[in-house]
């Protein structure tokens, strides 16, 4: 059975209780990359060649959104940012990221989720993209 790829096909849902949410696809979203910040195993090597390898509790990672700087997605994210940098602490890292691709079936559910920093601007005579990082304590992948 052939698949047909279309973005159309994923939602990435992002969810924060003082802002709301969004699906971020359909509102100016140009690409989505989930990236794990750790290594689930790494090798201990003692003195005489012997090797031993641990395994990592690790599920804290990146999600770094590319959405057009006029877009509905941006304008979430900029009032997000700015929300959280004079939030209370404790709903500092209340964001939850839902990712689901419904042509392969895969998903990444992220919490513990907060902007990395402020997108960097950029300004020309044509359109442009602004990369958001959200930092998540814990995605889980299915």
């Amino acid at each position: 059975m052939q698949k047909v790829w279309s973005f159309k096909d994923c939602t990435v849902v992002y969810y924060h209780p003082a802002i709301g949410s969004i699906d971020f696809v359909g509102s100016g979203t140009g690409s989505v990359v989930i990236a794990w910040a750790g290594d689930i195993a790494v090798h201990d090597v003692g003195a005489a060649g012997e090797v031993v390898t641990s395994k990592m509790e690790v599920d804290n990672g990146t999600i770094t959104l590319t959405v057009l700087q006029t877009s509905e997605a941006n304008d979430y994210l900029v009032k997000y940012a700015n929300y959280i940098k004079v939030a209370p602490s404790n709903e500092f890292n209340q964001g939850v990221c839902n990712i689901k691709n419904n042509v392969t079936g895969e998903t990444v559910n992220a919490t513990g989720c907060a902007p990395q920093k402020m997108a960097d601007v950029n300004m020309q005579a044509q359109q442009q993209s602004r990369s958001w990082g959200i930092l998540s304590e814990h995605m889980v992948a299915a």
